[in-house]
């Protein structure tokens, strides 16, 4: 999904039905799915008892066109669309606008997948019975196209900034949080001392005279 942006822009209007849908399936490995992937990534590639789920998407000529996203290889990516694996996302893709008109929206449905329950017909049924229209519409700033950050294009820096805050351990972390509360308890009690000491040196300033 390196090229992303290129095959999820919108497309001419003689464009073929697969190019103007897409399932791309939200998946990772330890450190960003947490073990919970395994049971998905079988049903979507070898599902129980030898069936599987993109033999049954071709099958189908209403198909829509296929994609993986790997949060475990693509950290940034995923930062940038906030994608939780596991999650298989639905794109609706518009036809590109004629010159001088408004860039049409991007619909996507992001759907949970129950990582213990699922098999390969559920994750096909996202088509075929049209799941993905019982769920919200993704929308917002972090809307991979359509959304505040992304046309300003500010959604990938944050990406970046994100992706590059989750790989600061913890312990630093919470280090950081420490020495920073320390400080500014330290310059709070610093400013309470000065107060008493200004307020009794003006009754003595005053006797003087």
């Amino acid at each position: 999904m390196t090229n992303w942006e290129s095959l999820l822009a919108p497309v001419s209007a003689d464009a073929p039905a697969e190019a103007r849908e897409w399932l791309v399936y939200i998946t990772g490995g330890n450190k960003t799915c947490f073990g919970r992937c395994g049971r998905v990534d079988e049903e979507w590639n070898v599902g129980i008892g030898g069936q599987k789920s993109i033999p049954m998407f071709a099958a189908d000529l209403s198909s829509p066109s296929l994609g993986v996203l790997d949060c475990e290889k693509d950290r940034v990516l995923c930062s940038i669309w906030s994608a939780n694996p596991p999650s298989i996302w639905h794109f609706q893709i518009p036809t590109a606008p004629e010159a001088g008109q408004p860039k049409p929206a991007t619909s996507i449905h992001d759907l949970y997948v129950n990582s213990t329950t699922v098999t390969a017909e559920d994750i096909y049924k996202i088509h075929s019975e049209k799941r993905w229209e019982k769920v919200s519409e993704h929308n917002g700033y972090f809307h991979p196209m359509d959304g505040f950050l992304a046309q300003y294009g500010l959604n990938v820096p944050i990406g970046y900034l994100a992706f590059g805050l989750s790989q600061i351990p913890s312990w630093l972390m919470m280090l950081g949080v420490s020495f920073l509360s320390r400080s500014m308890m330290s310059r709070r009690i610093n400013a309470q001392q000065r107060r008493p000491a200004a307020g009794a040196t003006a009754p003595q300033a005053a006797g003087t005279q």
